[in-house]
């Protein structure tokens, strides 16, 4: 394997997560001291916490650091357990925007010309005396290193397909190991964004299969909670049940989907290549599908649910019923007092 093609494709894949962190920490400094009030209010209600959690990852463009978010509120009763779990949801539908802008990149417009202006004005912008527009300015520049990220991987990844390792670790025929290998991916990388955007690429160029990219995905979404529970071990069990929920929530929906694609991956893979534009744009499709369904399935079961962590994940104090609105509002009147009085 030549040095410089995987120095170029780790040079891509760390310019793209440069983009995810910048855009990821830019967006949560604009709406400190807002997004307590913001998810308080959303968090009334099961879908106006999906909305708002699908919504926020979209624009983050990070799963991993909103649900980093949520435990952190968790941990200090700024949130309903309830509610933390509908934001969860919402935020996996909403890191499937990544995989949509990947596929509609090719061919739609030139992602390197997109990259490169939004990153020149972001910098421009950043450098301003202004808190808010030298947030804005991040936020672009962010957008910007993803592009362009984005970019250098197309290019890149192309000169593995010839490698041995790629041939054994993408293209094996055997799902239970394309799970496990998209669970180790996502696990070092800490991002599933990085792993379905180069499936997206992967499959646009022919080198990996529908199929094999499915199964892929469904590993990548168990590994991108690794982090978060890693974050979490430390803090409340409020905390704690969060990131246990995410894990849950993510392993299950990947075994309800295995056993389908095990019996029909024909006709799956024929319902959405034969409506997508692309195999790169039916990978994008099938990752946006596959987390839109599993929320949608989780969502009628999500009270019982979070009175399942209460049972799995343990404390000796004394908590509310399931983490109810009630409950969230005497730890936040609570809260409040405490702050008045230091």
């Amino acid at each position: 394997m030549s040095f410089y093609s995987f120095a170029g494709v780790a040079g891509a894949v760390a310019v793209f997560l440069l983009g995810l962190k910048l855009l990821s920490e830019s967006t949560g400094k604009l709406v400190t001291g807002k997004l307590s009030d913001v998810v308080y209010k959303a968090t009334l209600n099961r879908f106006s916490a999906v909305g708002i959690g699908a919504g926020v990852t979209a624009v983050a463009q990070s799963s991993v650091a909103i649900n980093a978010v949520l435990v952190s509120l968790a941990d200090a009763g700024a949130i309903s357990l309830f509610g933390a779990c509908a934001v969860v949801i919402g935020s996996n539908v909403g890191t499937t925007v990544t995989a949509q802008l990947v596929s509609l990149s090719f061919g739609a417009f030139d992602i390197s010309v997109v990259g490169g202006v939004s990153a020149f004005v972001g910098v421009l912008l950043s450098s301003s005396k202004k808190v808010k527009v030298s947030l804005a300015g991040e936020m672009l520049l962010g957008f910007g290193l993803v592009f362009l990220g984005i970019d250098l991987m197309t290019s890149g990844v192309e000169s593995f397909y010839g490698y041995p390792w790629f041939r054994k670790f993408f293209l094996i025929e055997n799902p239970f190991v394309l799970v496990v290998n998209g669970f180790l991916l996502t696990a070092v990388f800490q991002s599933s964004s990085v792993v379905s955007s180069m499936l997206v690429i992967l499959s646009a160029g022919g080198m990996i299969t529908f199929e094999n990219s499915v199964f892929v995905i469904l590993g990548a979404n168990v590994g991108t909670t690794v982090s978060v529970l890693l974050i979490s071990s430390r803090k409340s069990v409020a905390a704690r049940r969060v990131a246990f929920f995410n894990f849950l929530f993510n392993l299950l929906g990947a075994a309800l989907f295995f056993v389908p694609t095990l019996l029909f991956g024909e006709k799956i893979t024929e319902l959405f290549t034969s409506t997508s534009a692309s195999l790169g744009r039916a990978v994008a499709n099938f990752h946006t599908f596959f987390n839109l369904a599993t929320g949608l399935i989780a969502l009628p079961f999500l009270k019982w649910l979070s009175r399942l962590l209460l049972v799995a994940v343990k404390d000796g104090e004394k908590i509310g019923r399931a983490g109810g609105a009630k409950s969230w509002l005497k730890r936040r009147l609570y809260a409040i007092k405490k702050a008045k009085t230091t």
